[in-house]
């Protein structure tokens, strides 16, 4: 794994890819990691302008870690918010069937 960079300006514009094949344009947003397929020497001139900055192997995973732990809870608020849904269906059709059952209808 190499070295992980992430954006500090607003927009940062990469090229992703071989420097003898096509590339793609990536928009990476402040904050957002630079992908894996930029050159060493766009990445050091990026850097030199202040444009990204290199983060240690250590400070990432946290951020890994937080952004995961964001989406367990949001996953979680779902799933119950899902869960609570099923239940009032099934008691109103519960109700619906007795009430039919009781007036034949």
């Amino acid at each position: 794994m190499g070295d992980i960079y992430v954006a500090k300006a607003n927009v940062v514009k990469v090229a992703v890819g071989a420097a003898d094949g096509n590339r793609v344009a990536r928009i990476i947003r402040k904050g957002g990691t630079i992908p894996e397929g930029v050159e060493q020497e766009a990445l050091e001139a990026l850097a030199e302008r202040g444009l990204i900055e290199l983060v240690t192997p250590a400070a990432a995973p946290e951020v890994a870690e937080a952004e995961q732990a964001a989406a367990v809870t949001a996953a979680k608020a779902a799933a119950e918010q899902a869960a609570a849904t099923a239940a009032a269906k099934a008691v109103a059709d519960a109700a619906a069937a007795t009430e039919k059952k009781t007036t034949g209808k």
